[in-house]
């Protein structure tokens, strides 16, 4: 076994505002997922690797990544 594992990257291109894009590799770790990512698109921004082959539940994760830290952000500067 080479020690790699499916990934699934999402990345965007600056300027471009939409979903991320997905770009699938074999990697042993996130950092040579997004080096790969990184290589096949220059210039591209990444907002969130796991492992996996599904770029729906990547997509799914993030967003959900992304909304807990907008309510933690929220709850910090507007407390109760």
């Amino acid at each position: 076994m080479n020690g790699k594992q499916p990934w699934i990257v999402l990345y965007q291109m600056p300027g471009i505002v939409a979903e991320p894009l997905s770009f699938a590799c074999e990697a042993a770790d996130m950092d040579e997922a997004d080096e790969q990512c990184q290589a096949a698109h220059p210039g591209c921004v990444i907002p969130w690797s796991e492992p996996g082959t599904s770029h729906t539940d990547a997509v799914e994760h993030w967003g959900d990544s992304m909304q807990a830290y907008f309510t933690e952000a929220e709850t910090e500067t507007n407390p109760s």
